[in-house]
């Protein structure tokens, strides 16, 4: 089992490793999950603290809608 890992956030580190991932997503036409994109957030972990939020408000948000068309 994994262990969680103990996270000071620090909000200069989170802009710069978005700076690197927009680098990433600009230079490449393709990532590749296990290749590119696993690693790189692997190592990223300050950016996490920022994106993990907001990817679960759209997933909730996606899921809510689609309850509401059927």
């Amino acid at each position: 089992m994994k262990d969680f890992i103990k996270l000071d956030f620090n909000p200069r580190i989170a802009r710069s490793q978005l700076r690197e991932l927009r680098y990433l997503l600009d230079k490449n036409k393709s990532l590749s999950e296990n290749d590119d994109i696993m690693p790189f957030f692997r190592d990223n972990h300050q950016l996490l603290v920022l994106i993990i939020p907001r990817l679960i408000d759209l997933i909730v948000w996606h899921l809510r809608s689609r309850k509401y068309r059927q």
